[in-house]
């Protein structure tokens, strides 16, 4: 069973980030960095200390298998449209070995 959980560790975020920053690196070196543990999970604080910024995590068993990292924006109501929220999404993994198990969808 999946449970889908809220989260501000960066750490779990970075180390699941691994997988997919070394497959982006190894396939378009000259667009994307090396996967360097440190960096990301900077990068994640500095994206969550955003008061829009929202993360959660898949655990299986009690194991991170995989994530998402969003922001809400809400916009004002205004003379040309009602108030809206919108979602955007940064990004969502889910780990080789879980894919296909619909965790991705309950992200």
């Amino acid at each position: 069973m999946t449970e889908i959980i809220e989260t501000t560790d960066c750490q779990i975020l970075a180390e699941l980030n691994e997988e997919i920053q070394t497959l982006h690196y190894d396939l378009y070196p000259d667009q994307f960095k090396p996967y360097n543990f440190e960096m990301v999970e900077q990068a994640f604080e500095h994206f969550l200390d955003d008061g829009e910024a929202k993360a959660y995590v898949a655990m299986q068993d009690k194991v991170p298998v995989g994530y998402i990292i969003f922001k809400l924006k809400d916009s004002i109501e205004s003379a040309f449209k009602y108030s809206s929220r919108t979602i955007y999404i940064d990004q969502v993994l889910v780990l080789e070995n879980y894919k296909g198990a619909g965790i991705g969808e309950q992200l």
